[in-house]
């Protein structure tokens, strides 16, 4: 059996708890807004598609209790060459009056959610939306992302403009794009999508989700650490060789004896420590050598023996 994709098992977690009756509408406006399709002709038709089972029964019954309807299911492929089953509700009752009512169609023009979009009504909404046409990213595959998919740019501008007024601890800072023909809301903070996640009432997944991007946030932190130590480990590696250099040849052509204490010592540590950095240098000779100095002294002291060592070599 194939495994489910995260994307699916936050949409099963969703199917199974949503059954308060309040719910239902707007869950349905915005499953149909993204997914359903009004079919014309000798016998009108709204037909709303869904590759999960338990999505078309929700549908089914949703339907059958706010409109008194009697849905029937149809079933097929997503395309001739994929395995994959569709599920499809119907609906042939009173078509153009479930339409308005959810804020779809008016007599064949579309129309802009307005009572869909009030905060009663919104967190059913956009989990219908989520449903019908959106994707979540698995936090332990890829970067992390959800997109909400939509054929029409104004339900798109009229979703990203509700979600945008979200502050505070609810902040998701989505942002818009298209793709081909279609628009697309999309998040890419792990944070807020966990954000979205619990609004939307999928709490066991956006726990999981949490988990999963704290550990792997946390290793990529630890990499990044331990990357960024090996690259000041070379960089004080290779000043050190330099460094050493230069006191070489210094030391051939002139000697030392000319060189006040402050230099004279910068010389013996760097001698005694190769791989030491300059930060650490400047602590030795304060804490060790009795000669206060920052980092920048030491750069300073070494420069200068850089340009008289290319005098001498020159």
């Amino acid at each position: 059996m194939e495994e489910k994709t995260f994307s699916r098992r936050v949409k099963d977690e969703l199917t199974l708890l949503i059954n308060d009756q309040k719910a239902l509408r707007p869950l349905l406006s915005g499953v149909v807004r993204v997914s359903g399709v009004l079919i014309l002709g000798h016998e009108k038709k709204l037909k709303v598609t869904t590759e999960i089972s338990e999505l078309a029964d929700l549908i089914f019954k949703a339907f059958e209790t706010v409109y008194k309807v009697h849905p029937s299911y149809q079933y097929g492929n997503k395309t001739h060459f994929d395995k994959a089953p569709t599920y499809s509700v119907v609906i042939r009752e009173n078509v153009f009056d479930i339409l308005k009512d959810l804020e779809c169609f008016d007599d064949l023009v579309r129309m802009k959610p307005k009572e869909m979009i009030k905060s009663s009504n919104f967190k059913y909404f956009v989990t219908g939306i989520f449903l019908g046409a959106g994707m979540i990213s698995d936090p332990q595959k890829s970067q992390y992302y959800v997109e909400l998919s939509f054929s029409d740019e104004e339900d798109a501008k009229s979703v990203l403009h509700k979600l945008l007024t979200f502050k505070g601890g609810k902040k998701m800072s989505f942002k818009m794009t298209t793709r081909r023909d279609r628009y697309i809301l999309y998040l890419k903070k792990g944070e807020e999508i966990s954000v979205f996640l619990a609004y939307i009432g999928a709490t066991n997944m956006m726990m999981e989700f949490e988990d999963t991007r704290l550990t792997k946030d946390f290793f990529n932190s630890q990499n990044r650490l331990i990357i960024c130590d090996a690259a000041n480990y070379k960089k004080a590696l290779e000043n050190g060789e330099s460094n050493l250099a230069d006191i070489d040849i210094i030391e051939k052509r002139v000697g030392l004896f000319s060189f006040d204490d402050k230099n004279k010592l910068a010389i013996q540590v760097r001698k005694d420590h190769p791989d030491a950095s300059y930060n650490e240098i400047s602590k030795i000779m304060t804490e060790e050598g009795g000669i206060p100095i920052t980092k920048s002294g030491v750069v300073h002291i070494f420069k200068k023996l850089h340009e008289f060592a290319e005098k001498l070599r020159n």
